[in-house]
């Protein structure tokens, strides 16, 4: 009964050590690969696509205090403009 104790245990700590030489083995046989990249400078660009609408918050409603006509427009749409700016001509 001894005997066949002391084989049980001698045979599970051969099985033991042959799994752990395993595992230690296959870790060790593969190195990590490095690999470099040279870096430049440049600009990032990121494109993002929603759907929505757009609320101008500097958006201003105009009155006069002369009645008439539009004769001409003196600046396009989008343009910057400045105070005491004549902005269009009125027909009188």
């Amino acid at each position: 009964m001894k005997k066949r104790r002391i084989l049980i245990i001698t045979i599970c700590v051969v099985v033991i050590g042959i799994v752990l030489g395993i595992v230690f083995t296959r870790g060790t046989g593969s190195e990590d690969t490095l690999t470099t990249v040279n870096v430049t400078r440049g600009d990032i660009v990121r494109t993002v696509l929603v759907d929505g609408s757009l609320v101008m918050p500097n958006k201003a409603y105009l009155s006069f205090g002369a009645t008439g006509t539009v004769a001409e427009v003196l600046v396009d749409e989008g343009n910057n403009v400045t105070k005491d700016q004549v902005l269009a001509r009125l027909d009188a």
